[in-house]
C-alpha cells in the first residue's frame, strides 16, 4: 500500500511562472524554484512560449525539448575541473517530509544536443539531491559543502532524457530540496565529451516525490522497471516510458504519398489512459487531433495536403511512476518532418 501524496515538490515540471523568459538566468520567473540563495548564481528557465534566449527547443547551450509540459530548467552544474564553480536549483516543498518515512524521488536529466557555438560538453560525476530543514545559502558560485541523500556516482552525459529514481528515508522533517554538485572538485570525476568545453551544463524536468508505505530494501537506486540497478536508464529520444518499462516510439519523419509505406504519423503508445495526440504547424495552428490511439495524421489539413516541412506534436496521457502509486498526467512534445 502507498500513502497519500505528502511533501510534493512545488511546480515539479516548471509550468507555473510569473512571466515568460526572454533571456538566460531568469530562474526567478519560475514559481517555487530558486538558486540556493546565491547572490550571483543564475540557473536558466526555458519555455516553448519564451522568446530570444529563453525559449526551447533551441537554447544558447543545446537543442532540447521539454520532457513534460512546456518548460525546463537548465544550469551550469560546474565549471572546468579545479574551478570549484557551481550553480544549484532549489525548491521549497509544499509540506515537510515525515520523519521515519521512505520516499521515492524521480526526475529527468539531459545535456541536450549541443549547438555549434555551445561552450558546454563537459560531463561530471556525483550530481546529487540534498534535502534539508533549512534553505541553503550558497556563497557566490562556491560549492555547497553538505552530504546529499543521493548522488549519481558515475559520470553522466546524455543527449536524450534519462530517468533518475531513488528511495531515501527522511530522518528530519525536510522542507527544502537542492539539486546540483556538492563538495569541491577534488572528489569528482570530470570528462570532456564534446569540443573544448568551459562548463558542464544539464537540463532538468519532471520532478516527483511520493511517500511509500512498503519499504524498499537493498540499493537505493532503481531502473524504471523497478529492478535494483545503477542510476541511468535508456529511453527513446522524444519518447516516454512507464513503470513496466514500456516505451512510446514516435517517428521523426513520415511520407504521406499513398504508397502504403510510412503514410501516417502515429505514436506507438504503451498507455491509452486519457491519451490525446495533437499536431501543430510551426505557427501554432492545430493540424490534427485525436484521442484514439489507433488513429494517426495522414498529412492533410481541411482535406488538403499539408506543406512539406517540420511540424510540432504533443501527446498527453497518464503515466504510472510506480506500480502502487497514483498515475500522473503527462505531456511530451517533439517535432516531425513531413516529406513528399
Amino acid at each position: 500500500m502507498v500513502g497519500q501524496a505528502f511533501g510534493q515538490i512545488s511546480n515539479a515540471s516548471f509550468e507555473d511562472h510569473t512571466g515568460l523568459p526572454s533571456s538566460t538566468g531568469e530562474y526567478q520567473k519560475c514559481n517555487g524554484w530558486g538558486n540556493a540563495g546565491s547572490n550571483v548564481g543564475s540557473p536558466d528557465y526555458y519555455h516553448y512560449a519564451g522568446s530570444l534566449a529563453g525559449d526551447i527547443p533551441e537554447t544558447p547551450v543545446a537543442m532540447v525539448n521539454a520532457w513534460d509540459g512546456s518548460a525546463v530548467m537548465g544550469m551550469t552544474v560546474c565549471g572546468n575541473e579545479h574551478t570549484n564553480y557551481r550553480e544549484y536549483i532549489s525548491n521549497e516543498l509544499s509540506a515537510p517530509l515525515e520523519v521515519g518515512s521512505q520516499y521515492v524521488v524521480t526526475f529527468r536529466i539531459t545535456n541536450g544536443d549541443l549547438t555549434n557555438v555551445s561552450m558546454a560538453g563537459l560531463a561530471v560525476s556525483d550530481i546529487g539531491v540534498y534535502f534539508s530543514t533549512q534553505a541553503q545559502q550558497q556563497v557566490d558560485n562556491e560549492p555547497l559543502i553538505v552530504s546529499p541523500q543521493f548522488t549519481m556516482e558515475s559520470v553522466f552525459y546524455s543527449k536524450e532524457w534519462k530517468l533518475v529514481r531513488f528511495v531515501f528515508e527522511a530522518n528530519q522533517p525536510f522542507e527544502h530540496m537542492t539539486v546540483g554538485l556538492f563538495g569541491d572538485d577534488g572528489t569528482k570525476t570530470f570528462e570532456v565529451v564534446e569540443g573544448n568545453p568551459q562548463f558542464a551544463y544539464y537540463f532538468f524536468d519532471d520532478f516527483f516525490i511520493q511517500k511509500i508505505e512498503e519499504p524498499y530494501e537493498g540499493s537505493q537506486v532503481f531502473h524504471i522497471d523497478g529492478e535494483k540497478g545503477n542510476d541511468q536508464d535508456s529511453v527513446i529520444q522524444g519518447g516516454s516510458d512507464d513503470a513496466e518499462g514500456n516505451v512510446f516510439f514516435i517517428p521523426n519523419a513520415f511520407t504521406p504519398n499513398n504508397d502504403g509505406d510510412n503514410d501516417v504519423f502515429k505514436p506507438v503508445s504503451p498507455s491509452n489512459e486519457k491519451y490525446h495526440f495533437e499536431v501543430f504547424s510551426r505557427w501554432g495552428e492545430l493540424m490534427f487531433s485525436t484521442k484514439d490511439p489507433d488513429l494517426g495524421w495522414d498529412g492533410k489539413f481541411a482535406s488538403q495536403l499539408a506543406e512539406p516541412g517540420v511540424y510540432v506534436w504533443r501527446v498527453s496521457y497518464h503515466e504510472t511512476v510506480e506500480e502502487d502509486l497514483p498515475s500522473k498526467e503527462k505531456q511530451i512534445h517533439g517535432t516531425v518532418n513531413l516529406l513528399r
